[in-house]
């Protein structure tokens, strides 16, 4: 058999806290890393019980639910994350993670408790808020650039299209003129092709500046 001052030091080794429960809600046990991440000793948590150690921060709601379901709805493998107000004024993030304690010594497996594991992930969330920040910017500036791409397009394809539509009515009375030689509207109607493959661009600027952004 382990002998239980072993048991006791590897859960105090660990980088987590955890919170063993009774199907009662009474606090079984509590490694030493509670009093770094939830402010609160081992003997505290013991002792006052988790009502009078936690229930009374209104703050700490989720936190709390989180205790709240694990010994009333009997709910387990459950994950969250969760702001948690530390007793020093310190807002922390934490990952909590709920399973059962079960007496497999029995013929029917009996359920006895719950183990409640609390990660402080505070750094790791503000890293990812971070990221998320940046990203969003990202793509606020990328959709002002597009913005402003869009306007620059149709400006563009407005200040050509007004000089090409009057280019192209010269060209055309120059090719309908019978007085004018075939050479001259012959140069006429090259001009025209010039007129539509210019046509053609400006309506392909007109396409890209009226696509919808992402």
């Amino acid at each position: 058999m382990i002998d239980p001052l072993i048991v006791e030091s590897i859960f105090d080794s660990m980088a987590d806290c955890l919170i063993v429960i009774n199907h009662d809600g009474e606090v079984l046990f509590s490694n030493r890393n509670s009093d770094q991440i939830l402010g609160f000793s081992p003997e505290t948590i013991r002792e006052k019980g988790l009502g009078l150690t936690f229930f009374l921060v209104d703050e700490n709601y989720d936190f709390n639910q989180i205790l709240i379901n694990a010994i009333w709805e009997k709910r387990i493998h459950d994950y969250k994350e969760v702001d948690y107000l530390h007793p020093g004024g310190e807002l922390k993030r934490l990952a909590a993670t709920t399973s059962y304690l079960m007496d497999t010594q029995q013929e029917e497996d009996r359920l006895i408790g719950f183990v409640a594991l609390f990660r402080d992930i505070t750094e790791i969330h503000m890293l990812r808020e971070r990221e998320k920040r940046l990203n969003d910017e990202k793509q606020r500036i990328a959709k002002e650039k597009i913005r402003s791409l869009n306007k620059l397009a149709m400006g563009v394809a407005h200040e050509i299209r007004n000089p090409v539509v009057t280019i192209g009515g010269f060209a055309n009375r120059i090719i309908k003129t019978n007085r004018n030689s075939d050479e001259i509207r012959q140069y006429a109607m090259n001009i025209m092709d010039g007129v539509r493959r210019l046509e053609d661009v400006v309506d392909q600027m007109y396409d890209c500046a009226n696509l919808p952004l992402i």
